[in-house]
């Protein structure tokens, strides 16, 4: 298992959150699932999720497995 950390911007202070996932592929499932709310589409796709999000005012950066820093 790997540890993804990928940036975070809803209207406060930007974060830095996590995923520990298999691979990037699965990393992006796990964002997908952790910032679908209820009132939310479901998306398979990350780049459309991602477009969705920003719609909505939140920012979500490419994760990036910690290793790489």
């Amino acid at each position: 298992m790997n540890t993804y950390l990928f940036a975070v911007y809803d209207g406060e202070p930007p974060y830095i959150d996590s995923i520990t996932a298999r691979n990037l592929n699965d990393a992006k499932d796990h964002i997908i699932q952790k910032y679908t709310f209820e009132d939310d589409d479901i998306f398979d796709d990350w780049d459309d999720f991602v477009k969705y999000k920003e719609d909505k005012g939140i920012i979500l950066g490419e994760p990036y497995e910690i290793s790489e820093f």
